[in-house]
């Protein structure tokens, strides 16, 4: 059985172990080159660059 867990307020969760989530790191990025006068734009997007899959539910 697992201990009981200290939350960030100072409260306790019994047998909480299954639900820590240990830090992550999603990168998105955007880089963007436009110019009004003449009408055009150069845009990279790239999302979730270290590949990391999370649980939320």
């Amino acid at each position: 059985m697992a201990s009981a867990r200290v939350n960030a307020d100072g409260t306790t969760t019994p047998n909480a172990s299954y639900s820590c989530v240990p830090g992550y790191a999603l990168v998105n990025g955007r880089i963007t080159l436009a110019r009004s006068s003449d009408k055009y734009e150069v845009g990279i997007y790239a999302r979730n660059l270290l590949n990391q899959y999370v649980s939320t539910g």
